[in-house]
């Protein structure tokens, strides 16, 4: 018997069809009830698509991210960590770290998934963090024993099999938890009514805006009539740059195409919009919709999208990254990975300065630790933590003061 009786597997381009080879696949997609190869490739070229991709990679991959070592008296960042250089500067000598978080939530968003390989030395240290694309990542999951191994295929088609340390793989929306979902093949259909609607709207303005038809007559022609009509049509509209067509005394024309307005593309349009919103959570605002925004909704959807879908792709990162660098347990409890969400805070200068406020008055920062998230220097005393002093004890608030505290009475006027 194989030892992989017991296994399955799962790829991230299979996701897009269980028939088809996952490759062919991942290339030329899958065709839709509209008549439209949906694929990830293909649907990159909707806007509303492209602007959500954008929204969500380059908002997480501009927020700080860094290696945190617990002690006794708190949290301190691991500056002796080789993995926190990697994961602030430069994972490998390929991109910047900006750039593979920005391409692993593409990926996140587009397959589902996102792959990293990592690479130790002997003594279990991190020196190399590489993407991997998700086409080209097999999952083999052994039931028997749960155990997971990725099979990886190169550029040369050789493939390798690694331990599931040695893959830091993120998945959104798994129905087992073994394999992310693609956004694009769960919501195919819509994809393919959008691109549909693009390629109609496209053919109709490089048909020069002309509409099909159909010429008749109620009078008797043969075949190299037809053939001799039909030319000369396609000869005066083959410009299409419009003009006036003259026809014979008993010859018609009836357009048979609806117009854009018919065919209410404008509203397909902005319902794709609002799908491909709807799809990743995301404000209409920050992707060009401003229909459903005003002065005083902005903040609080912009907080919403914080809250709601930037934190909880954030924290899955986060938990696969102290899931996988710290093979040790004692590791897994010393050191921790961390994003700083208030950098999005940032932006708004108003909101930051009352954060701030906030938490030196209630002595949670020093006046040099916020200086320090300011990229400024230290001042001297800088690093003593303040409370108000108008503060007491509940306990204590009955206890009058001494000025009104009553004088004894010796008899004195």
């Amino acid at each position: 018997m194989s030892i992989f009786s017991s296994w399955f597997s799962r790829s991230a381009s299979t996701s897009l069809s269980s028939s088809p080879e996952p490759w062919l696949v991942s290339l030329f997609g899958r065709a839709s009830k509209a008549g439209q190869d949906v694929s990830i490739d293909s649907t990159m070229g909707i806007p509303a698509l492209w602007g959500a991709y954008r929204v969500m990679s380059e908002s997480i991959a501009s927020l700080p991210i860094e290696v945190f070592e617990r002690k006794t008296d708190g949290n301190y960042p691991a500056s002796d960590q080789p993995v926190r250089k990697l994961l602030r500067i430069e994972p490998n000598d390929l991109y910047s770290a900006y750039d593979l978080k920005s391409i692993n939530v593409l990926d996140l968003c587009s397959t589902g998934n996102y792959f990293n390989r990592i690479y130790r030395r002997r003594n279990g240290n991190i020196y190399r963090i590489v993407r991997l694309d998700p086409a080209k990542v097999t999952i083999l999951y052994d039931y028997k024993n749960l155990k997971i191994f990725y099979e990886v295929t190169d550029h040369t088609y050789q493939k390798e099999i690694l331990e599931h340390d040695d893959i830091e793989h993120v998945k959104i929306m798994s129905k087992d938890g073994i394999i992310g979902r693609s956004p694009i093949t769960v919501c195919m259909e819509a994809f393919g009514m959008m691109l549909a609607a693009q390629e109609y709207g496209a053919t109709f303005y490089a048909n020069g805006a002309h509409l099909s038809g159909i010429l008749s007559t109620a009078l008797p022609i043969n075949e190299g009539q037809q053939k001799q009509i039909l030319n000369w049509w396609n000869e005066r509209n083959k410009s299409q740059k419009g003009g006036t067509a003259v026809l014979g005394s008993d010859m018609k024309y009836s357009r048979i195409s609806a117009t854009p307005a018919e065919a209410n593309l404008i509203e397909v349009f902005g319902l794709s919009d609002r799908q491909i919103n709807q799809i990743f959570r995301i404000p209409g605002h920050l992707n060009g919709d401003l229909s459903r925004s005003t002065n005083n909704n902005i903040e609080q959807q912009s907080l919403d999208f914080l809250t709601h879908t930037l934190r909880p792709f954030i924290k899955a990162i986060e938990n696969e990254k102290n899931r996988k660098y710290w093979r040790t347990e004692a590791n897994q409890e010393k050191y921790f990975v961390d994003f700083n969400i208030d950098a999005l805070l940032r932006a708004n200068t108003e909101a930051r300065a009352a954060f701030y406020n906030t938490m030196v008055t209630l002595g949670i920062f020093s006046i040099n630790e916020v200086r320090s998230l300011e990229n400024m220097n230290k001042v001297e005393g800088g690093d003593t933590h303040r409370v108000q002093l108008n503060m007491v004890d509940l306990n204590q608030s009955n206890i009058p003061s001494p000025s009104n505290t009553p004088t004894p009475d010796n008899g004195k006027k």
